[in-house]
């Protein structure tokens, strides 16, 4: 946007702020859809353990991870892609929030 001094004033950006919850419905439709298809919604609740009951491997958790850094605009660094941060709905979110 021009301000007529010959400069132009950065656009404004709006922050959308996830709440925790609604970052574990996105990503528990995201993992429904890519690990898990077929399976019913109750099928994965906020104890379901993805990395200790085989629903994440090590290639399907590197491709969650990069559908985290891609849909939220975040960088996970190495020492946070773990089974604390990676094994549960409410811990992934809590992750991801914690970053927004």
């Amino acid at each position: 946007m021009s301000t007529g001094h010959g400069y132009s004033k950065p656009e404004e950006k709006l922050e959308v702020v996830q709440s925790v919850d609604e970052i574990k419905e996105d990503l528990k439709a995201y993992i429904l859809q890519e690990f898990l298809p077929g399976e019913s919604s109750e099928a994965l609740t906020d104890e379901t353990e993805f990395i200790n009951h085989g629903v994440l491997d090590s290639l399907s958790t590197l491709a969650l991870v990069d559908h985290i850094e891609k849909k939220y605009s975040i960088t996970l660094a190495a020492h946070e892609i773990n089974i604390d941060n990676l094994n549960r709905l409410p811990d992934i979110a809590l992750l991801i929030a914690t970053k927004l």
